[in-house]
């Protein structure tokens, strides 16, 4: 399996794992890499499988099949951050954006 190195952050990298472990195993690493371009050319080559965000999706070369997983409820946590005090319209567009999203409503 290809995941992002330890380095990249703990959670990114044994997040995928968890998924794994919660239906009983826990897959051999046999490639790091610190970008999913490079994980999904190493998956195109027949080098593994690897278990990626669904927007990844959108770079997978031909080569590759990307699949939803089924019983997966494991959502990932995304925040917006700005510069304390910022006034220009298109970050506080930005922010407006974000704070109408369905999931992210009123949590900045």
């Amino acid at each position: 399996m290809g995941v992002l190195p330890r380095s990249a952050g703990q959670r990114a990298f044994e997040r995928p794992l968890s998924i794994c472990e919660a239906h009983g195993f826990r897959p051999v690493i046999a490639q790091e890499a610190s970008h999913w371009l490079t994980i999904l050319q190493l998956v195109g080559a027949g080098l593994g499988v690897c278990v990626a965000p669904a927007c990844v999706a959108q770079i997978a070369p031909r080569s590759v099949v990307c699949r939803a997983l089924q019983d997966v409820t494991l959502l990932s946590e995304v925040q917006f951050a700005q510069r304390e005090g910022e006034q220009h319209p298109l970050v506080k567009a930005f922010e407006q954006l974000a704070l109408s999203s369905p999931h992210g409503a009123g949590k900045i």
